[in-house]
């Protein structure tokens, strides 16, 4: 095939064009040869049947898909767009009609278990935090606004101005992320209030002014 394959930078990686690869039900010699004298047989029966495409379990196929859209690249084996090519490539591609066999000494079965890693969780911005909350002074509610580096246990609460706990706004898990919450403040009268955000070990205050 006159076209470059993109394992390099430059243009000398000329490809074949896609391979698919397909397995016969019985793997046996004789399952194997079966497939390939199919094949041979009546190749353009395979290709408008799209035999890679699904399961053919009838006479004289008897095969399923197995790899599909594999090339073969001649990495730097000559330019593509050199005018002699394809005499300029240094070792000729497989020939029209060639047969490959892929034979593995471990098929998959269902008993078998694959463990995979996931990569480090990125860095997240530290920036926890809480604003000053909106309108202060405030008559009967205000919105506090926060922000959760990262997902874990999160407390708002509320204290007068002699420590006791008078509003709880928020306890439980939350996901990293920005958060709004307003207060109703009801009947609690006018004064001086302390809130505080705890989350992930760490804590944040504020102060602000009730006014009815």
């Amino acid at each position: 095939m006159q076209a470059d394959h993109g394992v390099s930078g430059g243009d000398n990686d000329p490809y074949t064009d896609a391979i698919y690869w397909i397995e016969p039900l019985s793997r046996t010699q004789a399952g194997y040869d079966a497939l390939v004298a199919a094949h041979i047989a009546d190749p353009v029966a395979a290709d408008a049947d799209v035999l890679w495409a699904y399961k053919r379990d009838s006479d004289p196929w008897h095969s399923v898909p197995g790899m599909m859209r594999m090339v073969i690249v001649n990495w730097n084996g000559g330019s593509v767009s050199d005018p002699s090519f394809p005499s300029n490539v240094d070792a000729l591609m497989p020939e029209e009609g060639t047969v490959f066999r892929i034979l593995t000494t471990k098929p998959n079965t269902l008993d078998d278990v694959f463990t995979f890693t996931a990569p480090a969780e990125p860095d997240v911005p530290d920036n926890f935090r809480i604003y000053q909350n909106y309108p202060n002074p405030f008559n009967n509610s205000t919105t506090f606004r926060f922000w959760i580096p990262r997902r874990g246990q999160v407390e708002l609460s509320v204290y007068d101005i002699l420590g006791r706990r008078v509003a709880t706004l928020i306890d439980g898990v939350l996901d990293q992320g920005e958060y709004f919450r307003r207060w109703d403040t009801n009947n609690l009268s006018s004064g001086l209030y302390i809130y505080r955000l705890q989350a992930g070990g760490r804590e944040a205050r504020g102060k602000m002014v009730l006014v009815k």
